[in-house]
């Protein structure tokens, strides 16, 4: 069986879907989210989620809360916030 290749307009569509679960997701977090804390609560790997949360602050949606928390590695990861 041929694989078929998704349109551009699926694509488009699927990054739209992936961007609104991911602002979803920082509303919902009163306190903010790290992008390891909204790829975990979404089951979303970081590939699919930062993007999408890169374009959210590109459109003035979300910020740098200017906190910080620790990562599972140990390292500090930038606390985001919806506008």
């Amino acid at each position: 069986m041929k694989k078929q290749k998704a349109s551009a307009s699926e694509i488009v569509s699927s990054a739209a879907t992936l961007r609104q679960r991911v602002y979803e997701c920082l509303k919902l977090c009163k306190n903010g989210a790290t992008d390891e804390e909204m790829q975990v609560s979404l089951e979303m790997d970081g590939s699919a989620q930062m993007p999408r949360r890169v374009r959210l602050v590109e459109l003035g949606m979300v910020r740098d809360s200017g906190r910080t928390s620790t990562n599972h590695y140990g390292s500090s990861a930038v606390v985001w916030e919806v506008t």
